[in-house]
């Protein structure tokens, strides 16, 4: 009983622990982790025939819950007035802090 146990401890961590490893945006990793839960967790009574059903099924809902992978980088900059297009009679304030402590974007001013 006792090494029953250990071995079945075993098993989960290591399967725990590969888990832990894949890319939840790769449909080909998800698949794999799916059919192997399925097929664990239809193994019961008659292993033969219900795990590769249950492993179908698995790797159905996998694929068909696969999100899509989420953008990476930065946004693009803000675009601000460039000092020349304030035109004439106007001229550029460059971006300070009011004697509020707010801050106060760049923008074009009278002279």
């Amino acid at each position: 009983m006792k090494t029953l146990l250990l071995s079945g401890a075993l098993a989960g961590g290591l399967a725990l622990g590969l888990a832990a490893c894949t890319n939840p945006y790769d449909p080909g990793q998800r698949v794999l982790g799916g059919a192997a839960i399925g097929a664990v967790a239809a193994g019961g009574s008659c292993a033969t025939t219900d795990a590769p059903v249950g492993g179908a099924i698995g790797a159905a809902t996998e694929v068909a819950t696969t999100p899509p992978a989420p953008a990476y980088g930065y946004p693009p900059p803000r675009r601000y007035v460039a000092e020349t297009a304030c035109g004439p009679g106007r001229h550029w304030i460059r971006s300070h802090h009011d004697r509020f402590g707010h801050l106060v974007i760049g923008h074009c001013a009278p002279r």
